[in-house]
C-alpha cells in the first residue's frame, strides 16, 4: 500500500514590509495586468497572518502611503465580507484563529476614532460594522458600550470629531447587526442566537442614543455657541437610532428601556416645523419621519397611541409646505405621504380613524403664519 505523501509545511506568515510591498504595487501598477498580478500575490497568501500585517500597515499613519493604508482596509474589510455568500460560504473570517481576531478587534478600537484620513475613516467604520456583523456581542460584547462612552457629549475626553467618529461607527455597525445577512449567518451556520444579538444591540445602546440624541437636538434648537456642531450629533445619533425600531421586540418600557412615546412627542416639533433653515436640519427631519415610520411598520400595536397626533400634524405639516419648499427638498413630503400611507393600509388600524384624522387636518387648512 502506498504511503500518503507528507503534507505541506503550512506558509510561514507574510511580513508587514512584504504585505505593504506589494500593497504599494497595486497602486502604483500602470496597468491591469501589472495590478492582477500584484493582487495574485495577496490571494497567495494564507490566511493566517495577513489579517494583523494588514492592520500593521493601516496603523502606521506617517510611515506608509495612505493610498496603501486604505487598500489595506479594503482588502481586510472585503477579506471579513458582509455578504451571505461571504459570512456562510467562503468564511474567511471564520479561519482565521481566535488570537489573531482578537488582536485586530484591538486594532479597529485604536484606529477607529483616531484615523485622520476621512477616507481611510469611512472604510474602517464599515470594516467595524464587518466584523460586528459576525463576532457582536459574543466575541466583542464591549463594542457598542465603548462607541457610546466616546460619543457621549459629557465624555471630555473626546473631542466632536471624535464624538461624531464614534457615532458615524455605530451607525454602520447597528445597521450591521440588524441586517438580513447577519441573520442568514447565524441561521445557517447555528451560531449565536439571532434574538439574543438584537437583544444585545438594544439594551446597550436605546436608551443612551434616546437620551444623547434629546440633549443635541435641544441644544441644537437653542442656538448657542456650539449648535451646529450639536445638530450634526443630533443627525447621527437619529441615523444610529434607526435600525432599533425595526429589531426591539416592542416599544413597551420593558423592551426598550425607556418611555418611547415620550421620545416621539418629541420628534414632533422637528416634524412639524416651519422649512429646515439648513441642509443637516433637512436631513435630521427626514431621519425623524423615517424611525416614526419603521416604528409603525414594525410594532404598529404599540405604536396606536401616537397615531393621532402623528398623522393630524404631519397632514397639517404637508398642507403648509410652500411650492419653493417643495423644490428645495422633494425627500420631505415624499417621506411624510409614505408614513400616512402606511397608517392608512395597516390592517390593525382602523381606515375610518385615519382618514378622521385626515379631514380634520385637511379642514383645518395650514396654520396662520
Amino acid at each position: 500500500m502506498a504511503l500518503a505523501a507528507p503534507a505541506a509545511p503550512p506558509a510561514a506568515p507574510p511580513t508587514v514590509e512584504s504585505v505593504y510591498r506589494t500593497l504599494c504595487e497595486c497602486v502604483d501598477a500602470g496597468s491591469a495586468a501589472e495590478r492582477a498580478a500584484a493582487e495574485a500575490v495577496l490571494m497567495r497568501w494564507e490566511v493566517a497572518g495577513l489579517p494583523t500585517a494588514l492592520v500593521r500597515v493601516a496603523e502606521g499613519v506617517g510611515a506608509a502611503r495612505e493610498e496603501a493604508r486604505l487598500l489595506a482596509v479594503l482588502v481586510l474589510k472585503n477579506g471579513v465580507g458582509s455578504s451571505v455568500r461571504k459570512l456562510v460560504g467562503t468564511r474567511e473570517w471564520e479561519r482565521v484563529a481566535g488570537p489573531e481576531q482578537d488582536e485586530v478587534r484591538r486594532a479597529l478600537e485604536r484606529m477607529a476614532l483616531a484615523e485622520p484620513s476621512e477616507r481611510v475613516a469611512v472604510q474602517l467604520a464599515l470594516l467595524v460594522a464587518n466584523v460586528a456583523r459576525v463576532d457582536y456581542p459574543d466575541r466583542w460584547p464591549h463594542l457598542v458600550r465603548g462607541l457610546l462612552g466616546a460619543a457621549a457629549w459629557a465624555n471630555g475626553q473626546t473631542p466632536p470629531e471624535q464624538k461624531d467618529r464614534a457615532l458615524r461607527v455605530l451607525k454602520h455597525t447597528l445597521s450591521a447587526v440588524a441586517s438580513r445577512s447577519a441573520f442568514m449567518r447565524q441561521r445557517l451556520l447555528g451560531t449565536g442566537s439571532v434574538g439574543n444579538t438584537h437583544q444585545a444591540a438594544v439594551q446597550d445602546s436605546f436608551e443612551p442614543l434616546a437620551s444623547e440624541w434629546e440633549a443635541h437636538a435641544a441644544a441644537a434648537a437653542s442656538g448657542g455657541p456650539d449648535a451646529g456642531a450639536r445638530a450634526g450629533l443630533a443627525v447621527r445619533c437619529a441615523q444610529a437610532m434607526r435600525p432599533l425600531f425595526a429589531i426591539v421586540p416592542s416599544l413597551q418600557p420593558l423592551h426598550v428601556g425607556f418611555d418611547i412615546g415620550r421620545l416621539f412627542q418629541t420628534f414632533l416639533p422637528h416634524l412639524t416645523a416651519a422649512p429646515a433653515a439648513s441642509a443637516v436640519a433637512a436631513k435630521h427631519r427626514r431621519l425623524l419621519a423615517e424611525c416614526a415610520t419603521l416604528a409603525l411598520d414594525s410594532h404598529p400595536a404599540d405604536f396606536a397611541p401616537m397615531l393621532g397626533p402623528f398623522v393630524r400634524q404631519l397632514m397639517e405639516a404637508i398642507l403648509a409646505l410652500p411650492a419653493d419648499a417643495l423644490a428645495a427638498d422633494p425627500k420631505w413630503a415624499l417621506i411624510l405621504t409614505r408614513f400616512l400611507a402606511r397608517a392608512l393600509l395597516c390592517p390593525l388600524y382602523d381606515p375610518a380613524r385615519v382618514e378622521e384624522e385626515l379631514g380634520g387636518a385637511s379642514r383645518a387648512g395650514p396654520p396662520s403664519p
